[in-house]
């Protein structure tokens, strides 16, 4: 794969979770949490990133990659709270 394919393909990945998060804000139906007490986090942003993973995974199969939301040490959620 060229380097603009995976460009394109990366684009196609960050615009289909693009509209996962705009859908997610318009319905106002998610759960907040804090990560490590400190940082917000809402379920959105968390589906968000398996999606994003699961797709890279599926056309860049082994490659490493670093992911915000699921950072074993970070995902420490001790508050809930449902907005909507």
């Amino acid at each position: 794969m060229t380097l603009e394919q995976r460009l394109t393909t990366t684009i196609a990945i960050a615009e289909e979770a693009g509209w996962m998060i705009l859908k997610a804000r318009e319905d106002q139906t998610f759960s907040r949490s804090m990560k490590g007490g400190d940082e917000l986090v809402t379920d959105v942003d968390v589906a968000v990133d398996k999606l994003i993973g699961q797709r890279l995974e599926e056309v860049f199969p082994g490659e490493m990659r670093l992911s915000e939301e699921l950072s074993p040490s970070r995902l420490r959620p001790s508050r809930r709270r449902r907005c909507g």
